[in-house]
C-alpha cells in the first residue's frame, strides 16, 4: 500500500517493520484500551527501574505517577528501543501485526505526561469505540515515513481519521493542541467529514472519593434527627406533615442542581439535598409498620397507606442516590471546564496563527485546507469555518454538525458536553414514571401507564444506537423535560389533592397523561438532535437553550436571540471571554517566558515531533 520505508539516518530496517507497513492498511495501525493500560504498567516499570531517566530538555520526577515523563521522552527512551529489538515497526503493530480496525481518533500534541495522556484517553474512551489510532503508538518510530505525509489528505493521520466514528481531543498544561498545524488540520479534516470531536477529560474518580465522605456524613446527620420526632399518633401526624413539606422542597433543589453553573451553589445544594433526603428516607423507614393512624374517604386505610409509603420511599430513596451521585456529575463538569479552558492556552482563536517547523508540510497542508477556493474570501470562510469548529469543541466539551447547527442558530453551547449522566436518568425516571401496579389506579389508567414503560424502553432502545453526540443530548434532554414538563403538574395535583380539592382518580390521570406527553417530547426532542430543535421555527433557539442551560446566563442569551443576529451570541461572548480568560487555570499563561523558552528547545532538539519521522508540528 505505501512505498518502501527506510531507517531514520539511512540503512536498510531489519526485522518486518518496512513489510507489516506495506501489508496493512493506515486504518487499521490500531491499539486497545487494554494495550494503553499494558503501555502504562511498563513505562512505571521502566521509570523505577531507572530504564527512563530525566533530560534537561524533561527533568520529571522519577515518584510522579500522575503526570509522568513527556511523550518525547518516552518517544526516545522506551518506544523507539522496544520497536526496533522487535523489528523496526510500530508499537501498536508489534501488538497487533495483523492490525485492528480503528474507531476512534486521538489526537495530542506531544507535551503531556504519558500517565497523563493514557488516563484521560482511558477516562474519556467512547464505550463504542473498540481500537483507536494515535500517531505516537501507530507510526513507526525508527522507520522515515515523510514520503508518506508529503499529500496530507492521503497520510496516514487522514486515512485513519476518514474510517473512525469520532475524534478525541487531549489537552495538555501547557501550550493548546492548535497551536499546531497538523492537529488544526486535523480538526479542518473533522470538519469536513462531520465527525464528533470530544475532549478528553482526567478521571473525576479521586476527586469524587474525596467528596463522598461530607455527601454520605449529610445523609446519616438528616437520618438522625429523624429519631428527634416523638413516636406514636403525634410522631405519625408530624411524619405524615414534614414527608410533605420535604416532597415539595426536593423538587427546587434538585431543579437548581441540574441547572447549577456555579460550584460553590451546585455542592451546597448537594449537601443539603443530600440532608434534607437523608431525614426524609429515616422518617419514613421508623414510621414503616405504622398504619392505624392513616385514614382517607374511601375507608381502604390498609391499601391506600401501602400505596402512600411505597412511593414516598421510592421517592426518597431516589433522592439520595440523586444527591450522591449529582456530587460525581459536579466533579465531572468542572473537570471538563478545566480540560476545555486548557485548548485556549496560546492559541489565538485561528488556525491561520498555528505554527509547522517544515516549510513544506505547511504548503501541503494550507493547500488542502484552501482546497480549490480561488479568492482571498472563499479561503477566509474555510478557515473560519475550522476556527468555528475549535470554538465549540473549546466552549461545549466537543463539536459536531448538529451543535454548530445550533450555534448558527444563536444557540449558546457552553459546556453541552458535562455535568448529566445515566443514573440521573435512571432515578428521576424511577420517581415520574407511573406505575402499572398501583392498585389505586382505574383499568384505563393501568393501560397508559403500560404505554409510558413502553415508551421508556423505547428510548432506551433509541438512546444505545444513536451516536455519541446525540445520546449525551438525549440525556439533557430527558432530565430537563422530566423537571419541567413532568414534575410540576404531579407536585401541583399532589397538593391539590392533599388539600382535598381534586380526587384521587384526577391525579393519577394526570400522572398518567403527563408522563405519556413526557416521554413523546423527549423521543421527538432526541430525533430532532439540538441542531433541528434549534431550527424550530420561534421557539426553537430557546428550546434547544433550555435543553443544554447551565445558569441563568444562557437562558437570557437565547432570549435575547433575534432572527437578524442568530450568530452574533456565541461569538460576543467568545470574543469576550477570550480578552478576559486566557490564562491557564493552573496558572500559567501565553506570555510564560519560561514555558516559551521550553518550547524552543523542545522545537530544535526533538526535531522528529509527532513521529520520529514526521516534522514537529
Amino acid at each position: 500500500m505505501f512505498p518502501s520505508l527506510r531507517l531514520i539516518g539511512g540503512g536498510r530496517p531489519s526485522g518486518d517493520g518496512a513489510e507489516l507497513y506495506r501489508r496493512v492498511a493506515a486504518e487499521k495501525w490500531g491499539m486497545t484500551k487494554a494495550d494503553l493500560k499494558r503501555l502504562r504498567r511498563d513505562v512505571w516499570k521502566a521509570v523505577k527501574n531507572g530504564s527512563i531517566l530525566p533530560t534537561e530538555l524533561d527533568p520529571f520526577d522519577p515518584r510522579d505517577d500522575i503526570f509522568g515523563p513527556s511523550i518525547y521522552t518516552i518517544n526516545e527512551q522506551y518506544i523507539k528501543p522496544v520497536t526496533a529489538e522487535a523489528g523496526n515497526m510500530s508499537w501498536a503493530l508489534m501488538k497487533h501485526p495483523k492490525g485492528l480496525k480503528v474507531d476512534l481518533f486521538v489526537t495530542h500534541a506531544w507535551q503531556e505526561g504519558i500517565f497523563e495522556f493514557i488516563d484521560k484517553v482511558l477516562t474519556s474512551w467512547p464505550r463504542s469505540c473498540h481500537s483507536a489510532w494515535c500517531c505516537m503508538l501507530a507510526n513507526p518510530q525508527n522507520l522515515d515515513i515523510s514520503s508518506l505525509i508529503s499529500c496530507p489528505k492521503s497520510s496516514p493521520f487522514a486515512l485513519a481519521l476518514r474510517v473512525v466514528k469520532c475524534m478525541l481531543v487531549v489537552p495538555n498544561r501547557r501550550l493548546s493542541i492548535y497551536t499546531r498545524l497538523w492537529c488544526a488540520y486535523e480538526a479542518h479534516l473533522a470538519y469536513e467529514w462531520n465527525k464528533v470531536v470530544l475532549t478528553a477529560s482526567a478521571s473525576p474518580w479521586a476527586s469524587f472519593h474525596q467528596a463522598l465522605p461530607a455527601v454520605l456524613l449529610c445523609v446519616v446527620l438528616g437520618g438522625l434527627l429523624a429519631f428527634a420526632w416523638p413516636e406514636g399518633h403525634v410522631g405519625f401526624t408530624a411524619m405524615k406533615v414534614v414527608a410533605a413539606l420535604l416532597y415539595y422542597c426536593m423538587y427546587p433543589l434538585i431543579l437548581s442542581v441540574v441547572f447549577a453553573q456555579d460550584q460553590c451553589w451546585y455542592r451546597s445544594g448537594n449537601l443539603i439535598g443530600a440532608f434534607l433526603s437523608g431525614h426524609y428516607l429515616l422518617l419514613l423507614a421508623r414510621n414503616y409498620h405504622l398504619s392505624s393512624f392513616f385514614s382517607n374517604e374511601s375507608g381502604s386505610d390498609a391499601e391506600y397507606w401501602h400505596e402512600w409509603r411505597s412511593s414516598h420511599i421510592n421517592f426518597a430513596v431516589s433522592a439520595v442516590l440523586f444527591f450522591v451521585f449529582s456530587e460525581l456529575d459536579r466533579i465531572r463538569y468542572f473537570t471538563l471546564v478545566h480540560e476545555a479552558s486548557l485548548l485556549k492556552v496560546g492559541y489565538s482563536g485561528s488556525i491561520k496563527d498555528a505554527a509547522c517547523s517544515s516549510s513544506t508540510d505547511c504548503a501541503n497542508i494550507w493547500a488542502e485546507i484552501n482546497g480549490e477556493a480561488a479568492s482571498e474570501d472563499e479561503r477566509s470562510l474555510r478557515v473560519a469555518k475550522v476556527d468555528e469548529t475549535i470554538r465549540t469543541l473549546i466552549r461545549a466539551g466537543m463539536s459536531s454538525r448538529s451543535l454548530r447547527q445550533a450555534v448558527e442558530e444563536g444557540v449558546c453551547v457552553d459546556n453541552a458536553n458535562s455535568g448529566d449522566s445515566i443514573a440521573f436518568m435512571l432515578l428521576i425516571s424511577g420517581t415520574c414514571m407511573p406505575n402499572p401496579q398501583n392498585h389505586i389506579c382505574l383499568d384505563v389508567q393501568v393501560m397508559t401507564a403500560w404505554a409510558c414503560l413502553a415508551l421508556t424502553i423505547i428510548l432506551w432502545i433509541v438512546f444505545f444506537n444513536s451516536s455519541i453526540d446525540r445520546r449525551i443530548f438525549c440525556k439533557k434532554v430527558f432530565i430537563r423535560v422530566i423537571l419541567i414538563f413532568v414534575w410540576p403538574p404531579h407536585l401541583i395535583f399532589s397538593l391539590l389533592f392533599k388539600l382535598g380539592w381534586t380526587p384521587m382518580t384526577h391525579l393519577m390521570w394526570i400522572f398518567s397523561i403527563s408522563s405519556i406527553v413526557g416521554m413523546s417530547i423527549i423521543l421527538a426532542l432526541t430525533a430532532l438532535h439540538i441542531g433541528g430543535v434549534a431550527r424550530i421555527p420561534r421557539i426553537g433557539p430557546w428550546l434547544a437553550q433550555l435543553m443544554i442551560a447551565r445558569g441563568p446566563s444562557a437562558l437570557r442569551n437565547a432570549c435575547k436571540t433575534r432572527p437578524g443576529d442568530r450568530s452574533t451570541i456565541a461569538s460576543s461572548d467568545d470574543s469576550s471571554e477570550d480578552e478576559g480568560s486566557s490564562d491557564d487555570l493552573d496558572g500559567s499563561t501565553d506570555d510564560d517566558p519560561q514555558q516559551a523558552s521550553l518550547e524552543d528547545r523542545w522545537r530544535e532538539n526533538m526535531p522528529t515531533g509527532r513521529a520520529s519521522s514526521i516534522p514537529q508540528v
